[in-house]
Parts: structure tokens; C-alpha cells; sequence
């Protein structure tokens, strides 16, 4: 029982880390071209 307990919540704080990360490059490629943007 606590085994499937802990299956179940690694296996969705997996699937947070991959959203947080695609969230994170996200804001970081859109502040990246905001920046070079007003460079030019």
C-alpha cells in the first residue's frame, strides 16, 4: 500500500519537474529575445 503511495506521488513530482522545466525555459527563452530585442 505505501509502496503504491510512493510510486504514485514520484511518478506525478515527475511529471511536475517536467512541467516546471518546460514553464522555466520557457520564461527564460522569452526573457532572453526580450532582452536582445532591446538591445537592437
Amino acid at each position: 500500500m505505501v509502496l503504491i503511495v510512493i510510486l504514485i506521488f514520484s511518478d506525478s513530482l515527475g511529471q511536475l519537474t517536467v512541467i516546471f522545466g518546460v514553464v522555466g525555459a520557457g520564461i527564460a527563452f522569452a526573457l532572453q529575445a526580450h532582452v536582445t530585442q532591446k538591445d537592437k
